[in-house]
């Protein structure tokens, strides 16, 4: 098991911010086993924030377990994302709900592994992750942008955190965010005052309606306003359905990137 090379033919690189001392040699071993470079290990969040500054330029990926002895690992992701954003971030943790899944990819880690997992299954998560930088590097975004600026998004997500990371995204590409909506019926009123809203973004679970009812409501009100499904449920089924209601494109939360996002928008909006 290799995992390929960067674009630039070095090897991507990793830091661990885990307190277990045994756990982080075990994910040092394997990360060198699969030839990737190990840069460093931290078992707190302070030792962790100042070598991911010495060390800003030189790491992908960051290994980051929820457990810490100072602040739960979740909470510092938005604080590891402000050093550098482009880090990687994948979790490692036997707290694996739904709920820490969900939270973990909404505040922008890339992937969530729960302990105890397989060699192979982990290293299957980063070289998939590995090859997905360097498709991004090879084709940036910043080369071949679009003007998405007429792009009027309507999010709909109950949850605030992932409500406040599609906006950032969203808007880190140009786009102008009119309006969030944590209920359905908070959207479709929204919808009715502001008719320039091309594009709503919207999640499967509501509190006051579920999302394949919403889906045909938008349809019903506005057909030509394009629907992306962001959801947490990615089974073939799930997307099949939704799709069949007329949704125009799907992206799981667990496997987002900012690369999906961007060829989302540029199928959907051809004409701008």
């Amino acid at each position: 098991m290799k995992l390929p090379l960067k674009s630039d033919k070095n090897k991507f690189s990793f830091f661990i911010i885990d307190d277990s001392m045994s756990i982080t040699k075990t994910l040092k071993e394997m990360i060198e086993s699969f030839e990737g470079k190990y840069i460093g290990n931290a078992s707190n969040s302070t030792e962790a924030f100042s070598q991911l500054v010495k060390y800003i330029n030189e790491i992908d990926f960051i290994l980051l377990d929820i457990l810490m002895p100072d602040i739960s690992g979740l909470k510092i992701i938005p604080a590891i994302k402000t050093i550098n954003p482009n880090f990687k971030i994948i979790m490692l943790s036997a707290l694996s709900s739904p709920a820490n899944i969900q939270q973990a990819i909404s505040l922008g880690a890339s992937h969530f592994i729960a302990k105890p997992f397989r060699v192979d299954q982990f290293f299957n998560v980063i070289k998939t992750l590995c090859e997905s930088s360097i498709k991004d590097s090879n084709t940036s975004i910043h080369e071949t942008k679009k003007d998405f600026t007429k792009i009027h998004a309507l999010i709909i997500e109950d949850s605030n955190l992932s409500a406040n990371f599609i906006r950032t995204k969203l808007e880190s590409l140009g786009c102008k965010v009119v309006g969030i909506a944590h209920r359905g019926q908070q959207a479709l009123d929204i919808l009715n005052k502001v008719p320039s809203i091309n594009l709503a973004v919207l999640s499967m679970v509501l509190p006051d309606m579920d999302g394949l009812s919403l889906i045909i409501k938008i349809n019903m009100f506005d057909p030509d306003i394009k629907i992306i499904m962001f959801s947490a449920k990615d089974d073939a089924r799930s997307i099949e359905k939704t799709k069949e209601l007329g949704v125009d494109y799907y992206i799981s939360k667990s496997n987002f990137t900012d690369r999906q996002l961007y060829e989302a928008l540029y199928e959907l909006f051809t004409d701008l």
